[in-house]
């Protein structure tokens, strides 16, 4: 005769979830599975809710950002954010990635200051295409 631990696991083996399952096949298994383990001191399988697609997920953190109180312009966005990734993960993570790109135009004022450089009053006769090059020449070697 079988002992009473090899029965309950060849149950736990049965009872594994397949993709094929409906979901009162599903909550038949779980029922079972808390018959199973109602006497042991394990923990109790309860029943585990699919994730959310993410676009729902997203629409959600929107709505919960919405209620939220606003930023201040002299707050720290970056810090707000990190603060917020538990609450709001995939906006927080949103967020963090494009508030780091800083706002500035610095390549191309060196571009135009090289350019005067070049373009001087003794050279203001050159082509356009003479100056692309000698600007590229410059930036390049």
């Amino acid at each position: 005769m079988p002992q009473p631990q090899q029965i309950k696991q060849k149950s736990r083996d049965d009872l594994s979830d397949t993709d094929t399952d409906t979901p009162l096949a599903k909550k038949a298994k779980l029922t079972a599975m808390e018959e199973i383990f109602k006497d042991e001191d394990e923990v109790v399988v309860t029943h585990v809710e699919p994730p959310l697609p993410v676009r729902l997920r997203i629409q959600q953190e929107i709505l919960k950002y919405k209620v939220m109180p606003k930023l201040k312009s002299t707050d720290d966005a970056v810090a707000f954010w990190r603060g917020k990734a538990d609450e709001l993960p995939l906006l927080s993570t949103t967020a963090r990635k494009y508030l780091v790109v800083p706002g500035t135009s610095v390549p191309s004022e060196r571009i135009f200051s090289t350019a005067g450089d070049i373009v001087s009053a003794e050279r203001a006769t050159l082509d356009p295409e003479n100056v692309n090059m000698l600007l590229f020449l410059n930036k390049n070697t």
